[in-house]
C-alpha cells in the first residue's frame, strides 16, 4: 500500500511540475538553474558533469546572440534538475 501510495504522489508531483511555468528568459532560466543547484541535490558525477557542460554552452551560445539556442538548451537542463529533485525527494522519503 505505500509504495502505491508513494507511485501515486511521484506522479502527481511529476504531473505538476511538468505544467509549472518555467522561467521565460535565458538569464531567468540561469538564475533557476543556480538556485536548484545550491540546493545540493543528489546526483551522480556524470549528471553534474553533463548539467555542467550544457550550462557553459547555453553562456556561450547567449554571447554569440543565439537567445533561443540558449533557451532551449537551458528548458532541457530545467527539466533534468526538476527531475533530479523529485528523485532526489523520492530517496529521501524512504
Amino acid at each position: 500500500m505505500k509504495k502505491i501510495l508513494c507511485t501515486i504522489l511521484v506522479t502527481a508531483m511529476l504531473f505538476v511540475a511538468s505544467c509549472s511555468s518555467q522561467p521565460s528568459t535565458p538569464q531567468e532560466q540561469l538564475t533557476a538553474i543556480s538556485t536548484m543547484l545550491a540546493k545540493g541535490y543528489e546526483m551522480n558525477d556524470d549528471q553534474r558533469q553533463e548539467i555542467d557542460e550544457k550550462v557553459k554552452t547555453a553562456k556561450s551560445l547567449l554571447e554569440s546572440g543565439k537567445t533561443e539556442d540558449a533557451a532551449a538548451l537551458l528548458t532541457k537542463v530545467l527539466k533534468k534538475l526538476d527531475f533530479i529533485a523529485e528523485a532526489d525527494a523520492f530517496n529521501k522519503s524512504e
